[in-house]
């Protein structure tokens, strides 16, 4: 007998924080798409003395995001659409951007059975 999950192979979820430009703090919010893993695949990417590499691990599960105002189109000067490349350019561009998008990703993975969970509900 075969048994399939009903949750979707691909889950959206926010990212957003506050980073500074010149003098001034410029709050950020946008939305990525990424390959959901496993309980299985989570232990091994975040087990400790995993040498698993950040940016390669995003590279690999995120494939899309929407919303995001961060890294623009050198030619046009408008958001860049997803791709490889300007994902590199956020994650490179912005420090600590790696571990804001992994921390929101984890947290999307995780059950949402907290008390702010059910009030978004």
């Amino acid at each position: 007998m075969a048994f399939k999950l009903t949750v979707a192979d691909v889950l959206e979820f926010q990212v957003k924080g506050s980073v500074r430009s010149a003098d001034a703090l410029v709050p950020f919010s946008f939305h990525m798409q990424a390959d959901r893993i496993d309980a299985a695949e989570y232990r091994n990417v975040f087990a400790d003395g995993s040498e698993i590499i950040t940016r390669d691990f995003l590279q690999e599960h995120v494939k899309g995001w929407r919303g995001q105002r961060l890294v623009v189109d050198d030619a046009t000067g408008q958001p860049a659409d997803y791709s490889p490349d300007a994902l590199d350019a956020l994650l490179v561009g912005v420090v600590g951007m790696e571990a804001t998008v992994l921390a929101a990703y984890v947290q999307a993975l995780q059950i949402g059975d907290t008390a702010a969970g059910r009030a978004k509900n």
